[in-house]
């Protein structure tokens, strides 16, 4: 009996000293898990069919609830990306909707998981991340991050909106014809970019806030693109005490857009908060100002027969 007490102080002695040792970070094994037995062959998969959302990389980073970070490069993607998927999305097999949020000059980056979450601070991400998002909404809600160097430049984000673009239809069940744009100041303008130079046009509708439609975004230029802009349906929105982006710039082009005739313009409204300065874009996205957006953009479709 003493030798048995002698081991056991022994062993009590090494577990204290052990102790000390700083303890790794446990790798990611369940617990609980039962060991496989012999000879014994594993049940078949039920569903071999692979899921069409991506596994993120692992994180450094706490996201909020229902946002998942897709750093540059990480699933495919060219550029950051942060995404958001509506409730049931992984219970049904029905293409839905995609909504592609275009942030402003100050959330821009390198599209790093510590860069991506700047991504967060205004617009559709900031309610996402605050929990204020209405989850009957059935988005894909795609949010993009540019660079600096686009952000301290023309906003030509033509080649960013088509990169995501695709990159969602090949990752998410999307449907094809209810593609919607959004976007605040530069990524406004580059939202209106897109619409001058994209070849395929793969969106239903638009909606810039405080933009500058303008070839070089000042007044007395044309509006760049032209005509072909008013082929998709525009909704824009302004604040009428707006000194970054004076609110004559979108007046002035969406009067001349309306006086467009090939084509003539599909659906072109503008609203103009005349209490607000350049962020226009809170009222808008909460429905605080009593507009629906989310409604509109699902009542306007890129189907032909619709």
């Amino acid at each position: 009996m003493n030798r048995w007490l002698a081991l056991l102080g022994i062993g009590v002695v090494l577990a204290g000293c052990a102790g000390t040792t700083p303890t790794p970070e446990p790798t990611a094994v369940p617990t609980g898990t039962p060991a496989v037995a012999r000879n014994v062959t594993p049940a078949p998969n039920p569903d071999p069919t692979p899921s069409r959302t991506p596994t993120p990389s692992p994180s450094l980073i706490a996201w909020p609830a229902g946002i998942t970070a897709h750093p540059a490069g990480s699933a495919g993607n060219d550029i950051g990306v942060l995404t958001y998927l509506p409730a049931g999305y992984e219970d049904d097999d029905a293409d839905v909707p995609l909504l592609v949020f275009l942030h402003g000059s100050g959330e821009a980056g390198d599209g790093s998981e510590t860069q991506l979450r700047q991504v967060l601070k205004n617009g559709i991400p900031s309610m996402i991340a605050a929990g204020e998002w209405p989850t009957e909404l059935p988005f894909v809600v795609l949010m993009p991050q540019y660079s600096s160097a686009e952000a301290n430049g023309p906003c030509a984000l033509n080649d960013e909106i088509e990169s995501v673009i695709a990159w969602a239809a090949e990752t998410y069940r999307i449907d094809p014809a209810r593609v919607y744009l959004t976007g605040i100041s530069c990524g406004a303008i580059g939202v209106l970019d897109y619409l001058a130079d994209s070849q395929e046009r793969r969106v239903a509708a638009t909606v810039p806030i405080a933009s500058a439609p303008y070839e070089g975004a000042y007044a007395g230029a044309r509006v760049r693109g032209g005509c072909a802009i008013a082929s998709t349906p525009t909704w824009f929105f302004h604040g009428a005490l707006d000194d970054i982006v004076p609110v004559h710039y979108v007046q002035d082009a969406v009067e001349e857009l309306r006086a467009c005739t090939n084509p003539r313009p599909k659906v072109l409204k503008l609203t103009v908060y005349s209490d607000a300065d350049h962020d226009s874009w809170s009222r808008t996205y909460d429905g605080s100002a009593g507009y629906d957006i989310y409604g509109w953009f699902l009542d306007q479709t890129s189907r032909s027969d619709d």
